[in-house]
């Protein structure tokens, strides 16, 4: 209950100030309503969820984020130059399976989307500890596998 009640506030705040509605009623009845129904789904979604972060996988999340923007940078440019200079950095399609060393299921979540999100790469199906992945060149599929992604990743989860 008490999350919820946190969940509602929080979600009524933050609509508050996103909208700058203060004075008509009808939109904040509404943006209350919204809140109400939105922190049911996210309660459900917590019941039926083991799922606890702890502080340090918040505090280590931006540093991820930072490096994750900076692959995501690194893949366009090489996109991009196997689509404008394709004899000099040719396109070789591969498809190939990748062990995770991930422990939760978010940690594999966090993999699999970071791996979809860099361009070139695409997370195709997560099958116990191995990714099966596809990416636009053999030499991001050999990065892929030299692991530096994943390792980052497992440093990142939630600690049990």
């Amino acid at each position: 209950m008490h999350y919820f009640v946190f969940l509602t506030t929080s979600l009524f705040i933050f609509w508050l100030l996103m909208s700058g509605f203060w004075h008509n009623s009808l939109l904040l009845l509404l943006g209350i309503l919204s809140s109400i129904f939105a922190a049911f789904i996210g309660s459900t979604i917590k019941r039926h969820n083991d799922l606890e972060l702890d502080l340090g996988f918040c505090l280590r999340l931006p540093g991820y984020m930072i490096w994750l923007v900076g692959q995501v940078w690194l893949a366009n440019v090489d996109t991009a130059k196997r689509i404008w200079m394709p004899n000099r950095y040719p396109v070789t399609p591969t498809i190939k399976k990748l062990r995770m060393s991930q422990r939760t299921n978010l940690g594999k979540t966090i993999y699999a989307n970071s791996i979809t999100i860099t361009p070139g790469t695409v997370s195709i199906d997560i099958d116990d500890d191995q990714v099966i992945v596809h990416a636009l060149s053999r030499a991001s599929i050999t990065e892929l596998d030299q692991g530096h992604m994943d390792r980052k990743v497992t440093k990142l989860e939630p600690r049990k």
